[in-house]
């Protein structure tokens, strides 16, 4: 379809999935009502959530629009925003207030088999809103709730730095490096001659990712919340605050697991460092209470379910030392391997601890200036206060896991414990450098500031090109009209082709989504039942595609 034709159809006709205007006027009224509480906040706050909100949504907005060649998808929507489509949609059909669980959980994409090892909360959450607002679930999931999220990022992030420091100048900076974030993988790509890139080089993604993963996002935000009323119970406690603090905690493991594996863990870590230092028991009362909550979301779809996580010590940094497309350091790698071959253990060792080093640093970026304060806390730790304590258990299990274990199905999943581990550290760096600069003059102020932002930036920038250019995956506007037949067409279980993993390699950009990866896009779109779709993510929750694969 010519871009000719493409404006003609949509003057005629409504277009197949076509967005509503009405979508993008409610979008500026979600980013004017947060940019006016940013404002009654703080100027500066306001200015930071501005262009916050506008970079992070850029990675989502154009997802799920039409354009000349069809529907275009960037990055991971093409097949994550997908799946989670499918499962809304089906989540939505099934919702009927009714009682039956496991007529709810059918699986979207494998016929006759219910979910099992999936976190579901966030997208029962979205399909509810479906249900009680009527907006399309595509642009709920690409438009609107990223831009929602990203405001009450910036929003919480000040208010709880705001709380712990009385500080704004460190709640800004707070705030800046939630949303803009990076890596030093820019040097890298730098010095390859390869421009501005490299957000993932040390396999992390970066704060302008987070709408990308919507279901880390919301778990974020509902842990940053957790944080001030964490505060705020401490400060005065009350019954009320204890529920509602019982009841975030446990609810972020059936959004995002690996948030709530972080969270549990740092609450169990504070209980026993208050029950064993102070003789207190009030994080005990929280952290019990959201365990109960926990297991009652977690257990009835995971309770017959075998481990998710497989003993793999350092298997992240090894292999981004080891891969072209990462850091792809060959002769360290040769190096280690060698070391280790012969029984040279000390050499093995420090080509070990320069891969960590390397992993830690260029995730980090400029957000290691955090070592200051994290620094300072264990220099006065007679004086460590609980919040402070959950901070760093928080630390250490995002830090840790993802550097002893790997997920089955797909190993570098394990990779998300380390973006809460990037944010809180983003917390830390805010932190350091707002105590550090606020009895400097005012020229040392803006020259520190400036230089922090300008090796910050990179990251952000290399990463918006790939987000502003043509789409590398579509829907046809053949296959829409054939999903939208399909989607008026009475329930039922839909045959599809299985996925070509050769057919990539010959297909030029945008590619159709069933050749792009194998994705859900039948079941998202036509909201029907597949017999057998999306074959990566039926591999994570531990199905027997293969057979099925066979069956076809």
């Amino acid at each position: 379809m010519s871009k000719n034709s493409f404006m003609l159809s949509r003057i005629i006709n409504s277009l197949p999935f076509e967005t509503s205007p009405l979508i993008f006027l409610l979008m500026a009224l979600i980013f004017l009502i947060f940019l006016f509480f940013s404002f009654r906040l703080n100027k500066w706050l306001a200015l930071i959530v501005f262009f916050g909100m506008i970079t992070q949504s850029l990675t989502t907005i154009k997802s799920g629009l039409l354009s000349s060649y069809g529907m275009g998808f960037w990055g991971p929507n093409g097949h994550d925003g997908v799946w989670h489509l499918a499962l809304i949609n089906s989540l939505a059909r099934h919702l009927k207030f009714s009682g039956d669980f496991f007529s709810l959980l059918q699986n979207p994409i494998l016929a006759h088999f219910n979910l099992k090892n999936y976190h579901f909360l966030f997208d029962l959450s979205v399909a509810l809103i479906h249900k009680i607002t009527f907006l399309p679930t595509l642009n709920l999931y690409f438009q609107i709730i990223p831009i929602i999220l990203s405001g009450f990022l910036g929003i919480l992030t000040f208010l709880l730095i705001k709380k712990l420091t009385k500080n704004n100048l460190a709640a800004c900076l707070s705030v800046f490096f939630a949303y803009f974030g990076g890596n030093f993988g820019w040097l890298v790509t730098l010095l390859r001659h390869q421009g501005l890139g490299g957000e993932s080089m040390f396999w992390a993604n970066q704060s302008i990712s987070f709408p990308l993963n919507l279901q880390f996002f919301l778990s974020l935000i509902l842990m940053l919340a957790g944080f001030y009323l964490y505060l705020s119970y401490f400060e005065k406690p009350s019954g009320k605050k204890l529920w509602l603090l019982s009841f975030i905690f446990g609810l972020i493991i059936g959004i995002k697991a690996y948030g709530g594996i972080i969270i549990l863990f740092a609450l169990g870590v504070t209980t026993f460092w208050e029950l064993i230092t102070k003789k207190k028991v009030r994080t005990l009362k929280i952290f019990l209470g959201s365990l109960i909550i926990s297991l009652l979301v977690f257990l009835p779809n995971n309770w017959a379910s075998s481990s998710l996580f497989v003993f793999s010590p350092l298997w992240l940094p090894r292999v981004m030392i080891d891969a072209p497309d990462r850091v792809g350091w060959l002769r360290l790698a040769q190096a280690r391997q060698a070391y280790f071959a012969t029984g040279l253990w000390l050499k093995w060792w420090l080509a070990e601890g320069l891969g960590l080093a390397i992993f830690f640093i260029g995730n980090l970026g400029t957000r290691i200036i955090g070592l200051g304060k994290l620094g300072h806390w264990f220099r006065n730790w007679r004086k460590i206060s609980s919040f402070q304590v959950l901070f760093l258990g928080c630390l250490l299990a995002s830090g840790l896991v993802p550097l002893l274990f790997i997920q089955k199905g797909n190993p570098w999943n394990s990779i998300q414990f380390f973006y809460y581990f990037l944010v809180f550290f983003g917390l830390l760096a805010g932190l350091t450098i707002g105590e550090f600069l606020t009895k400097k003059k005012i020229w040392l102020r803006i020259v520190f500031i400036i230089l922090v932002v300008l090796i910050t930036l990179p990251t952000t920038l290399g990463a918006l090109k790939h987000y502003l250019s043509e789409a590398p995956a579509k829907i046809s506007f053949d296959e829409l009209e054939g999903l939208a037949f399909l989607k008026n067409q009475p329930l039922g279980t839909v045959l599809t082709y299985p996925h070509n993993y050769q057919m990539r390699q010959i297909v030029k950009t945008p590619q159709p989504l069933y050749v792009y990866e194998t994705t859900a896009y039948v079941s998202a779109f036509a909201n029907q039942q597949t017999f057998l779709e999306d074959e990566m993510t039926l591999e994570i929750m531990q199905f027997d595609w293969e057979t099925r694969r066979k069956e076809v």
